[in-house]
C-alpha cells in the first residue's frame, strides 16, 4: 500500500505541470482570439509608428524582405508556422499527461480518480504571464508585417486585408500608429512655426507642411477633437475660412475634456471672418463663459474650507 501511495504522489508531481501547460496553450488561445478583437487592446498594444519603426531584434527575422513570389503573406506564413511548430513542440507532453493517467489506472481507482482531479483542478490556474506576452508578442509581429507592407505597397496589403478578416482589427490598429505619428508631427510643425520666427513665406510654408500630416492623420482615423482644432487653425492662417469653420465645427462637436473656450474662441474669430457677427458675438460669449468656468474649477479652495 505504501509503495502504491508512493508511486501515486510521484505520478501526481509529475501530471501537474504538463497538465499546467495544456491548459495554458489552450487559454492562450483564447486570449488570442479575444485580443486580436479588442481595439483598445490593440490600439496599446501597437500605439505608434516609432513602436513600429523600432522592433525588437528577435522579431526582425519576420519583417524582412519577401521574396518576391511570395510578397508579405511569406511572413505571415512564416511566423504562423514558426508559432504552430511551438506549440506542437509543447503538445509532446499530452503523451506524458496520457502515460500518467493510464499508469494511475494501473495503481487502482482511487489513483485514476485523483490523477483526473490534478488534471482538471491544473485549469482553474489564470492564463500566465508568459502565456500573455507570448500572444501579444505574435499579435504585434503581425502588425509589424501589415505595417512594413502597406509602406511599401498600401492597395496589395487592403486587398489582403479584404480577405483576411479577422486581422481587420490589427491591420486598423497599425493606421491607428500611423495617424497618430502624422498628428504628433504636424502638432510639432505647427508649435514650432507659431513659437518661432521666419519669414511669412517660410511660415506658410510649414503650416501648408502641418496641414498635409493633419490630412493624414484624420484620412487614417486619427479624429480627436484636437486634430480638428489645429487643422482648423491651420487652414484659417492659409486663408480656408469655410474649411476651418467645418473642422473646429467637429472639434466641438466632439466635446473635448480641455481647450473647450479655446475652440468656441477660434470659431468666433472664423465667423467674424466670413461676416457672421452674430454668431460671432454668441461663440464669443460662449467662450467667454466657459472659460470663467475652467477659472472656477482651477482656483486653490478656500484655507477655512481646508481647515474645516
Amino acid at each position: 500500500m505504501f509503495l502504491r501511495i508512493t508511486v501515486e504522489i510521484v505520478l501526481a508531481i509529475a501530471l501537474l505541470y504538463p497538465a499546467f501547460m495544456f491548459w495554458q496553450l489552450r487559454k492562450r488561445k483564447r486570449f488570442w482570439k479575444q485580443a486580436v478583437r479588442n481595439r483598445a487592446f490593440l490600439k496599446g498594444l501597437i500605439f505608434s509608428r516609432e513602436s513600429l519603426a523600432n522592433p525588437p531584434s528577435d522579431l526582425l527575422p519576420y519583417v524582412r524582405t519577401p521574396p518576391k513570389e511570395g510578397g508579405y503573406m511569406w511572413n505571415l506564413k512564416m511566423l504562423f508556422d514558426a508559432d504552430k511548430l511551438a506549440i506542437r513542440k509543447l503538445s509532446i507532453r499530452y503523451t506524458v499527461i496520457v502515460a500518467i493517467v493510464v499508469a494511475s489506472a494501473f495503481v487502482g481507482p482511487t489513483f485514476l480518480a485523483i490523477s483526473i482531479v490534478l488534471f482538471f483542478l491544473a485549469a482553474i490556474v489564470p492564463i500566465s504571464p508568459a502565456a500573455r506576452s507570448d500572444a501579444s508578442e505574435n499579435i504585434f509581429t503581425i502588425g509589424l508585417i501589415l505595417h512594413k507592407w502597406r509602406l511599401e505597397n498600401a492597395a496589395d496589403c487592403d486587398q489582403f486585408i479584404e480577405q483576411a478578416h479577422g486581422l481587420l482589427p490589427v491591420y486598423e490598429a497599425v493606421k491607428h500608429a500611423d495617424a497618430y505619428d502624422a498628428f504628433r508631427t504636424g502638432k510639432q510643425i505647427w508649435n514650432d512655426v507659431t513659437l518661432t520666427g521666419g519669414s511669412p513665406e517660410f511660415r506658410e510654408t510649414k503650416k501648408k507642411e502641418a496641414l498635409r500630416y493633419f490630412d493624414q492623420a484624420i484620412a487614417n482615423g486619427y479624429d480627436t477633437s484636437e486634430v480638428f482644432s489645429l487643422r482648423g487653425s491651420c487652414l484659417k492662417d492659409l486663408g480656408f475660412y469655410f474649411d476651418a469653420l467645418e473642422d473646429y465645427n467637429k472639434a466641438i462637436q466632439k466635446q473635448p475634456n480641455r481647450a473647450i473656450a479655446n475652440n468656441y474662441f477660434m470659431r468666433s474669430i472664423i465667423k467674424d471672418s466670413l461676416f457672421d457677427f452674430e454668431g460671432s458675438v454668441a461663440d464669443l460669449k460662449e467662450a467667454i463663459r466657459l472659460s470663467k468656468l475652467d477659472n472656477r474649477a482651477s482656483r486653490p479652495a478656500p484655507l477655512d474650507h481646508i481647515l474645516h
